[in-house]
């Protein structure tokens, strides 16, 4: 097959990489590509891959270990890149991972989060006064950054410079990533790893019941071991998934109802559907793309021969879009029952805050909808962030009533 059907760094396919994924999954869906990884695009094969010992986590932290070394060569000090990703927890294997990621979870509470994320829907409705505003940078993207800032315990004197960070950061999960966006990158990592090395510091002198004060309490009462280091790492990489992933859900979601007018009428006169509808959100315009994959030994997959140390590129998106799984898949129906998406991934690398994003975007879209009783797109031009893995919207211009 050409080469031609896989260019996911084209305009027009970050605006809408579904026909391609289409192409890929009827004509060749383990694909080799012209940058020599193996692209995935079924459904059984995607989740085959994410739940098999077989396969590591991308190697992420390695490529960007190999990259901080050469740029360093070049007078560029990109270091502070992998000392921020050191503990991110999807990019972790084995030992490390099941340490990291039980430590977390012993220690999040979801206790009162319900409260947390009304209370700060309420607060950015209340201050939307214009009848035409940007949905995204007015609600979608302050919502999670106030959650997950007090589910954490840090203060947001800055919205704007926590989003920017967060963004920055997000371009870590990318695959085609250029010296530009390393430097940017790096500049985030920086400024993040002062922030928390600051609020550690607080919250070691003054500790609360928050999830940052907990964190570090269990590990020092419970002897975990855990570097500060390693601790800010954590931090960086719960604020940017909490953040992150779900501006983008809740950005997608009322994109994707104010598309389809009759599902969001549904929604309208039957507001219990909202939980169906996030999933179905979820499903046909997946928030994570993208997902990498190594295989820790020679493999075969749908006939090929995959050798070891291959890396592979497990297309989300295309899975979630899989017509021998999903009855009418390219069709948006909220009320779709049973919806057995792998936007949250699957196996040991589940997405451990799926309840907090999930939970987010439906009191988000709910309130939302409730809020205003008629909601319109005014005429623009819809643009994507230049990031192959999390699917994200610069902006969406919005009517009310």
């Amino acid at each position: 097959m050409s080469n031609l059907h896989w260019r996911p760094l084209e305009t027009d396919y970050i605006r809408n990489p579904y026909k391609m994924y289409e192409q890929l999954r009827l004509t060749d869906p383990v694909y080799l590509s012209q940058t020599r990884e193996y692209i995935i695009t079924r459904y059984n094969d995607v989740k085959h891959v994410l739940k098999s010992d077989d396969y590591e986590s991308g190697n992420r932290l390695t490529w960007l270990k190999k990259g901080v070394a050469y740029f360093d060569n070049k007078e560029e000090d990109l270091r502070a890149i992998y000392q921020a990703m050191n503990s991110f927890i999807l990019m972790l294997n084995d030992e490390h991972h099941l340490r990291i990621r039980n430590f977390v979870m012993k220690s999040w509470s979801n206790r009162e989060v319900d409260t947390i994320i009304r209370e700060n829907i309420q607060m950015l409705l209340d201050q939307i006064h214009e009848r035409e505003f940007d949905f995204v940078s007015t609600f979608a993207q302050p919502l999670p950054v106030f959650t997950i800032s007090r589910i954490l315990g840090i203060p947001v004197k800055d919205c704007r410079y926590l989003i920017d960070l967060g963004v920055a950061m997000t371009k870590t999960l990318d695959l085609y990533i250029s010296l530009k966006d390393l430097v940017l990158m790096n500049n985030a990592a920086k400024e993040f790893i002062s922030f928390f090395r600051e609020q550690i510091k607080i919250k070691t002198e003054r500790p609360d019941d928050a999830l940052l004060s907990r964190m570090i309490q269990r590990n020092r009462t419970e002897n975990v071991g855990l570097s500060e280091e390693e601790l800010i790492s954590i931090a960086i990489f719960l604020f940017t998934a909490g953040e992150e992933t779900s501006a983008s859900l809740i950005s997608n979601a009322l994109l994707n109802l104010l598309l389809h007018p009759d599902q969001l009428q549904l929604l309208r006169e039957d507001p219990s559907l909202i939980e169906s509808a996030i999933e179905e959100v979820l499903r046909f315009d997946s928030i994570v793309q993208l997902l990498g994959r190594v295989s820790k030994q020679k493999v075969v997959l749908r006939d090929k021969v995959i050798p070891a140390g291959a890396t592979m590129t497990l297309v989300i998106g295309s899975a979630n879009r899989d017509e021998e799984i999903f009855e009418k898949a390219d069709q948006f129906i909220i009320k779709r029952k049973p919806n057995r998406h792998l936007s949250f991934g699957s196996g040991v690398h589940y997405c451990l805050g799926d309840w907090l994003g999930r939970r987010q975007s439906q009191l988000a879209i709910g309130s939302f909808v409730g809020r205003f009783p008629d909601i319109s797109l005014p005429e623009q031009e819809l643009t994507w962030y230049r990031n192959l893995a999390v699917r994200r919207l610069n902006s969406l211009k919005i009517r009310v009533a």
